[in-house]
């Protein structure tokens, strides 16, 4: 065990399991913290001091304490860089905050990049092979990039995984990112019920709004199959 200030360690989010850091859950540990949890320590590598398992508790020290807090951290030392990506993956895996399949898909791609087999991959998060192959198949569209010879993949959250195999926009990328894990039938009825249950806040201005805007556009639109 060593310690080191926050400051000494890199985030470096290519070789980082997760689409994102949740500070959601980042604040849920914080009210953890408070109620007198403890939380394992921080492992990095060695050489790189790259943060292998720990992205979520450096940033709630961050905002607790700042960058010069002081923490406690283990080191392990990985040959490659896709070494050290499995680590990650299944440290992630097997405690904390679940990997979703965007997660998983994401892992998939940076994999690919570090020249690791579909079957160290999915060794390494725990699933199958042919569960990574489906959620290649089922959830991924792409994005294409001015400059650049291939299209970049885009794995697809579940309200958008129509999309899958296809070319989408610049704009259609950035609400992708947005969505929850949800379907689009399931959001739909949760605003119905909302509406004929007579829980929607229509005293606020803001939902108002947001539902005037949503009528606009619904009459817009042809409620027809393509």
């Amino acid at each position: 065990m060593k310690t080191y200030k926050l400051s000494d360690l890199v985030l470096d989010y290519d070789v980082y399991p997760r689409e994102s850091v949740d500070m959601y859950h980042v604040a849920e540990m914080k009210q953890s913290l408070k109620a007198g949890r403890t939380f394992p320590p921080i492992i990095i590598c060695a050489k790189s001091r790259r943060i292998v398992d720990g992205f979520h508790r450096y940033k709630l020290y961050l905002s607790l304490h700042g960058k010069e807090y002081p923490v406690e951290v283990v080191t392990r030392n990985y040959k490659t860089d896709g070494e050290l990506f499995m680590d990650a993956m299944r440290l992630n895996a097997d405690h904390g905050r679940k990997l979703t399949n965007i997660d998983r898909i994401r892992c998939q791609l940076i994999g690919q990049k570090l020249e690791l087999t579909v079957d160290q991959t999915a060794a390494a998060l725990g699933v199958t092979v042919m569960k990574l192959g489906e959620l290649r198949l089922n959830r991924l569209g792409e994005l294409n990039v001015p400059g650049q010879k291939k299209p970049q993949p885009i794995p697809l959250k579940r309200a958008a995984a129509h999309m899958s195999g296809m070319t989408l926009t610049g704009e259609q990328v950035e609400v992708n990112k947005r969505l929850g894990g949800a379907t689009q039938t399931f959001m739909i009825r949760q605003v119905i019920d909302l509406l004929e249950s007579g829980l929607m806040d229509l005293a606020n201005d803001d939902v108002r709004k947001a539902l005037e805007r949503l009528a606009g556009l619904l009459s817009g639109k042809t409620m027809t199959a393509a």
